[in-house]
């Protein structure tokens, strides 16, 4: 793929990916599988698709829109178990 066809596929990739049950990903699952894609993109075909904003405007606008979204439904949070107790320590 030429990279106007990239940013476009990842446009629609942003806005619809989607857990197996059909859930929507956490902010820093949706964060981890933009820079795994970036990592992928940047040793295969050398595209930054996370800092170019000539060639992937669209793609990096509808990641934005999705955070800002995740944030909104209440995924945008950190979920943290609960501290280990002493107990547990020793």
């Amino acid at each position: 793929m030429e990279p106007r066809e990239l940013d476009d596929f990842l446009s629609k990739f942003y806005a619809e990916v989607r857990k197996v049950d059909g859930s929507l990903y956490s902010k820093n699952a949706i964060l981890a599988i933009r820079y795994g894609l970036q990592k992928h993109f940047a040793a295969s075909r050398g595209f930054d698709i996370v800092n170019n904003k000539q060639d992937f405007p669209s793609s990096n606008a509808m990641f934005s829109a999705v955070l800002v979204e995740l944030k909104r439904s209440g995924k945008g949070t950190v979920q943290h178990k609960e501290p280990l107790s002493a107990e547990d320590f020793d």
